[in-house]
């Protein structure tokens, strides 16, 4: 029986609402590597999910000849993605839950509880002159990328 290893990089990115997708995605990796890990010990499944995981090791296994593990190697984030990425690290690390962590999004990833509400642009005009410059800046950089290609290049792509 041959042996493989699924190893995962996850970059986990942040925002509120970004924050709670990424938990969702952040469980599942943590349920794919428990049941990589109970298979691989042959231990029973600890959750529904994990064993649904489980059945797809053992499918892959009887059809392919192929025992397979997932890890997780590498995590990185930014932002609330960096809260749920160190989540994920110690829950694999340590075998915890990431149940705590869904709670707090549940509970607290709110846009209307996190927004300050007594927050202003510091000048009552600065929207109004935003526009033409974000207009002049975006020329220039339209400028800038007009005279960086050879006529050729462009007459080829264009």
């Amino acid at each position: 029986m041959r042996e493989k290893e699924l190893r995962l990089a996850l970059v986990c990115y942040g925002g509120i609402s970004l924050a709670v997708y990424m938990h969702g995605i952040t469980k599942e990796i943590w349920h794919l590597s428990r049941a990589s890990r109970s298979f691989h010990d042959g231990k029973i499944a600890p959750s529904p999910t994990e064993a649904a995981y489980i059945d797809l090791f053992r499918t892959i296994e009887e059809r392919a000849g192929l025992k397979m593990r997932v890890l997780a190697d590498i995590v990185a984030g930014a932002s609330a993605g960096g809260i749920n990425g160190i989540f994920l690290a110690q829950a694999v690390a340590t075998g915890q839950s990431l149940d705590p962590l869904t709670q707090l999004w549940l509970d607290h990833a709110d846009v209307d509880a996190l927004l300050d509400t007594n927050a202003t642009a510091g000048w009552p005009f600065a929207k109004f002159w935003a526009t033409p410059i974000a207009w002049m800046l975006a020329r220039r950089q339209s400028d800038a990328m007009d005279m960086n290609f050879d006529p050729d290049t462009r007459a080829e792509v264009g």
